[in-house]
């Protein structure tokens, strides 16, 4: 693969400025009262301020396609953590597809799973921001401008 040395492998990625919708399974009660707190906890030392975390609660597994695509629609988040046990998402692929096309549709990165996502979601805004202001027409905007 080439020389990664450059590539950030830490946890320091900052969430300054970034906001974060949190969608929590009611379902999943026992997952969720293991991974909450600290998930908020690390968004928070990341930068996340509270008034940027955005909590809302579905009732089952089935609702979690609906509930990012509510997200999408009526909130301004960069991105939405499930927090669920990623496998029990992936056991029904019909809803995991349905997750994935909202990705695409609306250009947010989701994360699935507990606390551990939190870094992940960070980087996955990151690297989209990295991404867009680097993108050939931002470029062209860059230039006229200046």
């Amino acid at each position: 693969m080439g020389d990664t040395s450059h590539l950030n492998t830490g946890t320091s990625d900052s969430a300054v400025d970034m906001k974060i919708g949190i969608l929590i399974v009611d379902e999943c009660s026992d997952f969720v009262e293991r991974h909450i707190v600290v998930l908020l906890d690390m968004l928070r030392s990341m930068g996340c301020t509270d008034g940027d975390i955005v909590v809302k609660q579905i009732p089952s597994i089935s609702d979690t396609v609906m509930g990012v695509q509510f997200f999408a629609e009526y909130t301004d988040v960069d991105g939405v953590v499930i927090v669920m046990p990623q496998e029990k998402l992936f056991a029904f692929q019909a809803l995991l597809g349905g997750i994935v096309h909202l990705q695409m549709q609306w250009n947010m990165p989701v994360a699935i799973g507990g606390a551990d996502k939190a870094v992940d979601i960070v980087r996955m805004i990151i690297l989209q921001t990295d991404m867009e202001a680097s993108a050939p027409d931002n470029q062209a905007e860059r230039h006229v401008v200046n």
